[in-house]
């Protein structure tokens, strides 16, 4: 088991290509504890300090400091899996709403989009799960949508038509998040 988790700001001591040096640089790690286990190895994006430019899939951090780092940051697109002994530390945690903005630009980046929640259901409680149940809405006595015709028969009329509901279709080359 690690001792780091989704969301902390690490140091990672990477090897350069020669294979004759390294030098250490600050990572989010974005992988799960579902996803380290069993595994030696994390997901993380990498953090650089070079605020000078935004790219697509950046994010800059605004509590910086708050999060360990040492000068105002930015995390990138760049995502890497490394082992986990190539973490030499933990330097702090990241917010949970800079982490969800950080997932928003993944998402972006990877074409990845959440499949939208089912037109009869809404969140229930204040569930700090990411998760959250979710339940049928209280109908009011409005029946739930019908096929417009069955057997190639002509819809009764045109409010039942109207009720018919699609399945979100994913577009080519993306994901639907579950």
């Amino acid at each position: 088991m690690t001792s780091f988790r989704r969301g902390d700001i690490v140091l990672v001591k990477f090897v350069f290509a020669d294979e004759k040096g390294a030098k250490q640089r600050p990572g989010l790690i974005v992988s799960t504890d579902r996803y380290h286990q069993g595994r030696r190895e994390t997901i993380l994006a990498a953090i650089t300090s070079n605020v000078g430019r935004l790219l697509v899939g950046d994010y800059k951090i605004k509590a910086w400091r708050d999060s360990g780092l040492l000068y105002p940051s930015i995390v990138t697109g760049i995502v890497r899996t490394i082992k986990h002994d190539m973490v030499a530390g933990k330097m702090g945690e990241l917010p949970a709403s800079e982490l969800h903005a950080v997932e928003n630009k993944l998402r972006e980046i990877l074409a990845l989009r959440r499949r939208p929640r089912p037109a009869n259901t809404r969140r229930c409680g204040r569930s700090k799960s990411r998760s959250a149940r979710l339940t049928p809405i209280d109908a009011g006595g409005v029946k739930p949508p019908q096929p417009a015709h069955v057997d190639n028969q002509e819809p009764r009329d045109s409010i039942q038509q109207n009720t018919v509901k699609h399945e979100p279709q994913p577009v080519p080359g993306e994901f639907l998040i579950l």
